[in-house]
């Protein structure tokens, strides 16, 4: 089950008051800069990747480190087409979805930073997913390492 945001968590996202076109009438907030759109949701105590529907379509980055995110799973994050960082540094990943990774990987996702826990996964294991991703995008950057949960 993937966790919805709640609205502290998106208190990181930079809002400014739009204006109407014309009048410069107060409309409201939005997102300042749809171009440049980055989402941080580092040290929110996950467990579980963020829904996809609770994330905005047009970041460009996605900051998950230092959360307790135990699987990667990319199911629904093939609608990201601006997505080109995930970074999941210092996550304890335990389990890597293969099948979410075919159906979910985001087009123009560039780098993929991960933590793993050795203790769940080998390093083999990450060998087959970084040849698995490659085969889907070859371009892709995997930066990953793994980490020893007793020194978390």
């Amino acid at each position: 089950m993937k966790v919805k945001l709640t609205e502290q968590q998106f208190r990181r996202v930079i809002l400014k008051e739009q204006h109407e076109e014309g009048t410069g009438n107060p409309i409201g907030y939005g997102i300042e800069n749809y171009e440049n759109l980055r989402v941080k949701l580092d040290r929110q105590g996950l467990t579980t990747m963020p829904d996809p529907e609770s994330l905005p379509e047009t970041m460009e980055i996605l900051n998950l480190e230092s959360n307790d995110i135990e699987e990667l799973d990319l199911t629904g994050y093939h609608r990201f087409n601006n997505l080109f960082v995930l970074n999941l540094t210092n996550n304890p990943i335990r389990r890597i979805n293969m099948q979410s990774i075919l159906m979910g990987f985001p087009s123009g996702l560039y780098r993929i930073q991960l933590s793993y826990d050795r203790d769940y996964i080998s390093p083999e294991e990450i060998h087959n997913f970084e040849n698995f991703v490659h085969g889907i995008s070859p371009d892709v950057d995997i930066v990953y390492e793994p980490i020893n949960m007793e020194y978390r």
